[in-house]
């Protein structure tokens, strides 16, 4: 995970939107007009028994809302509710993201410190091996005792002949 991060980048980028939210809460509702017309010689007929028509009629009208107690408290409270989700997730990301630093390098001290003990091993054993052929060229011990500390020697996890891969 880089700095760009899509774990990083996607829930902060939504807090826009959530502020948008909180913000649009806040606003009072705006009131309506509407106007009307009812029979209206457009066509220039004129109103006469064969047409059938009326007087033209109009109609002009307000509305204004009216918003019950703590109605817009209570909406503001509920829009508030997905930005602070939101920035938990961004928490928990950043969390999460310093959690796995963490751990990987945690996971490379490990392999370090099992590298230099198998390195160490391998030194220990090859000095056992050079001392059993002196010790064997010397007649001190049986040629089967040279045998067993090569195949200990062989038997290191993560020796270069190998490959590392025990």
């Amino acid at each position: 995970m880089g700095p760009h991060s899509h774990n990083l980048v996607l829930p902060n980028a939504r807090v826009p939107v959530a502020a948008a939210a909180r913000i649009t809460a806040k606003l009072r509702p705006n009131p309506v007009i509407s106007l009307a017309g009812d029979h209206l010689d457009l066509l220039g007929t004129g109103f006469n028994e064969v047409n059938a028509a009326g007087t033209s009629e109009f109609a002009a009208r307000v509305d204004i809302p009216w918003e019950r107690a703590n109605k817009r408290a209570l909406r503001m409270e509920a829009a508030a509710y997905p930005g602070q989700i939101l920035e938990a997730r961004a928490g928990d990301s950043v969390r999460r993201l310093s959690l796995d630093v963490s751990l990987s390098c945690i996971d490379v001290m490990d392999a370090t410190a099992r590298l230099e003990l198998a390195n160490d091993n391998l030194k220990s054993l090859e000095g056992i091996g050079t001392l059993n052929e002196t010790r064997l060229r010397g007649g001190a011990i049986a040629p089967f005792e040279l045998t067993r500390s090569r195949v200990a020697m062989l038997a290191v996890p993560g020796r270069p002949e190998d490959g590392g891969t025990r």
